[in-house]
């Protein structure tokens, strides 16, 4: 395959993502949200299924020229942080139309929203931690790296922003898992410390 056709796609493909994620993007009133069956989940998830074939097919012809090895794992990236986005804008925008009629000064709307920074907090969590095995499986730096940064911002959204507006309660729910958490990985950075870097 000539690099001007591999070129074109590529090219071809960014533009079309990029379209995509403009048009996904696109303000919906949050009362018609559905979750999952939604304009911006089915664009997301077009988007990711295109950079998976993208990456098959790189894949298939890196023997062929070099630098299609980095480009894979360009895309190895671009699928991680859409697959977040989806994930992250799907709960966001669940727990919004959750609290659309709320009054701003009840404890339910407070619960609500303590509610929802937990769960995108632990979603996150859950998607690095996945990710870390993937990429310990597969034995793919990308990924490992990949999952180890979505691991340090959960953390750090934790103890800098959800730790400070949730109830006692909800603090120390966290603090708990956190700690578990934290215990885990620390584990298996031990364990794998050869093959994670």
């Amino acid at each position: 395959m000539p690099p001007n056709a591999i070129i074109s796609g590529l090219f071809a493909l960014g533009l079309s993502v990029f379209l995509s994620v403009v048009k996904g993007i696109t303000y919906v009133p949050i009362e018609q949200f559905s979750l999952v069956f939604n304009y911006r989940a089915f664009i997301l998830v077009s988007i990711i299924a295109s950079l998976i074939i993208h990456l098959l097919l790189l894949r298939k012809n890196q023997d062929l020229y070099e630098w299609l090895n980095d480009i894979s794992k360009i895309f190895q990236v671009g699928i991680i942080i859409v697959i977040l986005s989806l994930i992250t804008g799907e709960i966001r925008d669940y727990y919004e139309k959750a609290i659309l009629f709320l009054d701003i000064d009840s404890s339910e709307y407070l619960s609500k929203m303590n509610l929802q920074q937990m769960i995108l907090s632990s979603s996150w969590l859950l998607v690095s931690m996945i990710l870390i095995i993937i990429g310990i499986w597969k034995r793919d730096q990308i990924i490992r790296i990949t999952a180890i940064i979505i691991f340090g911002i959960a953390i750090l959204k934790i103890f800098l922003y959800d730790l400070s507006f949730l109830d006692t309660l909800y603090r120390i729910f966290s603090f708990i898992g956190l700690g578990i958490i934290l215990l885990i990985a620390s584990y298996l950075y031990q364990k794998y410390k050869k093959i994670i870097l």
